[in-house]
């Protein structure tokens, strides 16, 4: 921070300012008024200065403070953030009511997210789709085939993902194991159950989505959408057409979705019924290895984990030398340095 005078009508007054970097540019902001008189000026800058120094260090030990999920939970319920739904009926786990600021919070976090994803191009719009859908859509995009979690069973009938169950015990991730694979290692360490602690004695797949039978005396099957990015999918054809025909074309999608989570868990981080935000893009595959503004971005470093190099852990690369080094699309790193810059 600095010490600026300026001279107005004759008169000097003083100011206290600091640098900011914006992207490569450096400029001046002002921080406070200071006065006309030098002395005073040096003496109140000090002061400025030092509380400045206090404040950072509060903040840098409050955060320091850590509180569990329980607390985290109790703290948002008292303040008119989020709490259970139904409650006073003894509630479901998974499934949470916003508050009257909690609604406010989320409005605000949803209407800076339209404003940045719509913002990005001028064929991007927002749409707005049921939540409950017809079978077909699921055969046709394999959810209801391949959109499982792998259950644990024990001999008393409780019920618990097995990978959950698995890493209590190997203080470690599984994934990517199918059910045979869960149940030789869950048997190979001796895991029971969570609950009661009997014996483990079946493992298999459970599809998470919620079915729905429509009307009465019918056979028509329906589900309610397990995520967002079913609607912008089955809806491309028609908003191609009364678009005319421009792309790219994005589809934004701001709604509700359901899943039968087998252990909700850890308060809002996995929930039967959620909000999902999502920006579906679609281009003219022929065009992948272009895009207009690819310039603009080119210099932008990402911090990505690349499937092939995981050991590696997080990797910082601009987005010219992903295209170059690892082969990458042009045309989606644009779209993936448009989410890190908002991110950032």
């Amino acid at each position: 921070m600095f010490i600026t005078k300026k001279k107005i009508s004759g008169k000097e007054y003083y100011y206290l300012q600091k640098s900011v970097r914006e992207k490569d540019k450096v400029k001046s902001e002002y921080v406070a008024y200071l006065g006309k008189d030098k002395t005073d000026a040096e003496k109140k800058a000090e002061e400025i200065k030092k509380q400045l120094v206090k404040n950072k260090n509060q903040f840098q030990e409050t955060n320091k403070k850590s509180i569990t999920i329980d607390e985290l939970a109790a703290f948002c319920k008292r303040k008119g953030f989020v709490y259970p739904s139904g409650e006073i009926y003894g509630g479901l786990a998974g499934l949470y009511d916003y508050g009257h600021n909690g609604l406010l919070l989320k409005k605000n976090f949803e209407n800076m997210w339209r404003t940045y994803f719509l913002g990005l191009h001028e064929n991007f719009f927002e749409i707005e789709a049921s939540e409950i859908m017809p079978e077909n859509v699921f055969i046709a995009s394999g959810h209801l085939k391949n959109f499982n979690d792998i259950a644990a069973k024990c001999k008393k009938g409780h019920i618990e993902r097995a990978d959950h169950l698995l890493e209590k015990y190997l203080k470690k991730r599984v994934d990517g194991l199918n059910a045979e694979e869960l149940f030789s290692l869950i048997k190979e360490q001796k895991a029971v159950c969570s609950q009661c602690g009997s014996v483990i004695d079946y493992v298999g797949a459970i599809n998470m989505m919620f079915p729905i039978q429509l009307g009465v005396g019918t056979n028509v099957k329906a589900y309610l959408r397990p995520e967002t990015a079913q609607s912008p999918y089955v809806n491309f054809k028609t908003e191609f057409e009364t678009t005319r025909g421009k792309l790219p074309l994005g589809l934004a999608l701001i709604g509700r979705a359901y899943r039968n989570e087998l252990s909700p868990r850890n308060f809002l981080l996995r929930q039967r019924a959620f909000t999902q935000a999502e920006l579906q893009i679609f281009f003219n595959p022929a065009n992948i290895h272009e895009h207009e503004e690819f310039d603009e971005i080119k210099k932008y470093i990402l911090y990505i984990v690349l499937s092939s190099e995981r050991e590696r852990g997080i990797q910082h690369i601009t987005c010219e030398e992903l295209t170059k080094k690892f082969q990458n699309f042009i045309f989606i790193t644009w779209q993936r340095s448009s989410s890190f810059i908002l991110n950032n």
